[in-house]
């Protein structure tokens, strides 16, 4: 590659194979970039489209836009990914290409005397006519945004591209070219899953670009290849062929209405933009067909509930998975028969064994055992304040007991209260370890006391 690059130094495609990781990063195509086809493109390819593209390469976005509708128009799609990077980055060039153009503009300068880089030529890109003193056209009642030959500056009235309806010199309705930018395809790869994942999201998207942006054939091929693998696209296409049969379409047009190659439909005329829109309505229906796919049952009965999740979402989440991966309605019997068990068994292990001690609980319908679990779930706080409650009831218990062993000697009121214990083998009446009351020495002087109190209590005088 080193000698290859040099050919070109101080030039656009110089600067780009440079900065090859940035380049290669600017957008996700779904396909491997390399040095080596961008040299092709830029060198040999280009040139040839006549819309005045240097070998070394140009950051005049005049030049670049030109190709970039030539490839698109003539159905270059493996050249597509290096030219929209390329007029992405020379449409909003990123500080290590603000360095290089200083030299790519001396490089270019530095050509043959006499052969500008751009001839003299017409605007390559017009705007649609809107003013009314100008001649109408009615042999044209399509206008598009044209591709100027910088060498002959003839127009090239084949653009296809997607389109949008505007006013037109005498006032009709007509159409223009608005094209995708690579910006919106790359926002609609990363902001969605992946089509094998959930084709839902994507189909989404496609449904929105056929009915506001009118794409045509060239349109649709760019966004499968940039939101769609290779056997993706292969599924999709089998899908949009099995509907159309579906729908009444003989077998042998099929491939005339989903043509592979880029058809010749120009869209100068109501009917040819009819095909392409039949071929985009198509695609789409095919995307649908393949979100009904083989059930993922392992999905469903993965599912269990988290401790403090709430019942009322855990049921919920399952109906998501259920719609996601299973063509079950969760909606109606059939579903139900199938939810109302895992509800039951995937619940969280309190709610569970309540749910399964009630008797045909599995015949219940979805609004009582919701009811009943939610009735469960909120009651947890007070029985976890009541379980708090038993155990520092118990820990201070045990507190007590150890302060009444060690106490000694001890008598009276506080001897008999609640939170005295005695030991093993404590004394009741003398407190001491090593025997019982009734072996207790003090046992006959504890007796003479209390009858020595007992007799000063008779002979009290009342005086």
């Amino acid at each position: 590659m080193g000698s290859g690059q040099s050919i070109y130094a101080g030039t656009p495609l110089e600067c780009m194979l440079n900065n090859w990781k940035a380049f290669r990063r600017q957008a996700d195509y779904g396909m491997p970039l390399c040095k080596d086809a961008l040299i092709k493109f830029c060198t040999v390819e280009w040139p040839t489209f006549g819309v005045g593209w240097p070998a070394g390469g140009t950051l005049k976005l005049k030049i670049v836009e030109a190709v970039h509708n030539v490839v698109t128009r003539d159905g270059h799609w493996d050249q597509y990914p290096y030219i929209d990077i390329w007029q992405d980055l020379t449409a909003n060039p990123p500080p290590w290409l603000q360095e290089c153009r200083a030299q790519a503009i001396r490089a270019l300068m530095a050509q043959t005397p006499g052969q500008p880089v751009i001839p003299t030529a017409p605007d390559p890109m017009p705007p649609p006519p809107v003013y009314p003193g100008l001649p109408a056209s009615p042999a044209q009642p399509l206008v598009v945004s044209p591709v100027v030959n910088k060498n002959t500056a003839e127009i090239d009235p084949t653009l296809e591209l997607p389109l949008r309806e505007t006013v037109g010199p005498t006032g009709d309705l007509t159409m223009i070219y608005v094209p995708f930018t690579t910006s919106d395809l790359y926002n609609w790869k990363h902001q969605n899953p992946s089509f094998s994942e959930d084709p839902a999201p994507l189909t989404a998207v496609f449904e929105t670009l056929v009915s506001a942006h009118n794409p045509t054939w060239g349109d649709m091929k760019i966004a499968l290849n940039t939101l769609l693998t290779a056997e993706e696209r292969r599924l999709v296409f089998s899908k949009a062929k099995e509907g159309l049969v579906a729908g009444g379409v003989d077998a042998a047009d099929v491939p005339t209405m989903l043509p592979e190659t880029a058809p010749n439909w120009p869209h100068t005329d109501a009917e040819n933009r009819g095909y392409h829109h039949r071929y985009a309505l198509a695609i789409v229906q095919g995307m649908k067909r393949c979100i009904r796919k083989t059930p993922n049952w392992a999905k469903l009965y993965n599912i269990r509930q988290e401790k403090n999740e709430n019942p009322a979402a855990f049921y919920e989440r399952l109906c998501n998975t259920c719609k996601r991966y299973t063509d079950l309605d969760p909606e109606d019997v059939n579903g139900k028969r199938v939810l109302i068990p895992l509800f039951i068994g995937q619940s969280y292990e309190d709610i569970r064994k309540k749910l399964q001690k009630i008797d045909g609980a599995s015949g219940k319908n979805i609004e009582e055992l919701l009811e009943i679990a939610l009735k469960i779930y909120d009651r947890r706080d007070d029985e976890e304040r009541k379980k708090g409650a038993r155990l520092l009831a118990m820990a201070l218990k045990g507190e007590s007991g150890k302060g009444g062993a060690n106490t000694k000697g001890q008598t009276g009121v506080q001897e008999k209260g609640r939170g005295s214990r005695l030991g093993r083998n404590q004394c009741a009446i003398c407190k001491e370890e090593g025997h019982w009351k009734n072996e207790c020495p003090q046992r006959h002087n504890r007796r003479e006391g209390k009858s020595q109190k007992l007799f000063a209590f008779e002979w009290e005088d009342p005086d």
